[in-house]
C-alpha cells in the first residue's frame, strides 16, 4: 500500500474497550492509547489499582505500560483474545465505523489492507486493497472511489463478526 493508514478511533469519546484488546491482541494498539483504555476501564467500573496508574501515564511504550495494561486487563476478568478472533473483531469494527462515518473510507480501506497482508489474505479483504490503491492513484477520481468502499463496507457489515468470517 502506497499511504500507511491512521489509526482508527472507533469512539473519540472513549473507547471500546473489546475493539481495543483485539487491536491489542494482534499487535495494533499503539502503546499511546493504552492509557485510554485503562480510564475506559475504569469509567465502566472496572476499577483496578494498575488501570488507575495506567490512565495516569503519558504516551507510554509497551515495555513501560504492558505489565499494568495486562494486568488490569486480568483484574477486570475480561481477557485478550486469541489473535483469530482479534482480527475478526478488527475487520468488523473497522466496516462498522467506515459505514458510520467515523474513519474515512481510505483510512478504512488501507486498515483493512493491513491486516489481509498480516493474516497472509486469509480473509477476502482484497477489494479494499485495490480501492485504497485505486484512491491513491487516481486523485480525480477519490470520491467515487469513496462511495465504492463504503458501499463495499455495508455490503460486509456483519460478516466478520466472531465465528461467522
Amino acid at each position: 500500500m502506497a499511504a500507511a493508514a491512521a489509526q482508527l478511533d472507533v469512539s473519540p469519546m472513549q473507547p471500546d474497550i473489546d475493539f481495543a484488546l483485539a487491536e491489542y491482541a494482534i499487535g495494533q494498539l499503539p502503546s499511546e492509547r493504552a492509557p485510554e483504555v485503562a480510564a475506559a476501564l475504569l469509567a465502566s467500573g472496572e476499577a483496578d489499582p494498575d488501570a488507575a496508574t495506567l490512565a495516569l501515564m503519558r504516551a507510554p511504550t509497551w515495555s513501560d505500560a504492558r505489565a499494568l495494561f495486562e494486568s488490569a486487563v486480568a483484574a477486570t476478568g475480561r481477557t485478550i483474545p486469541h489473535p483469530r478472533f482479534a482480527y475478526l473483531r478488527v475487520i468488523q469494527g473497522v466496516l462498522d465505523a467506515m459505514v458510520a462515518g467515523t474513519v474515512t473510507p481510505r483510512s478504512g480501506a488501507g486498515r483493512l489492507g493491513e491486516i489481509w497482508s498480516a493474516t497472509d489474505h486469509r480473509h477476502n479483504l482484497s477489494v479494499f486493497v485495490a480501492l485504497a490503491d485505486d484512491w491513491d492513484e487516481y486523485p480525480e477520481q477519490r470520491g467515487e472511489i469513496e462511495t465504492s468502499i463504503v458501499a463495499e463496507a455495508q455490503g460486509r457489515v456483519g460478516e466478520f463478526r466472531a465465528g461467522t468470517g
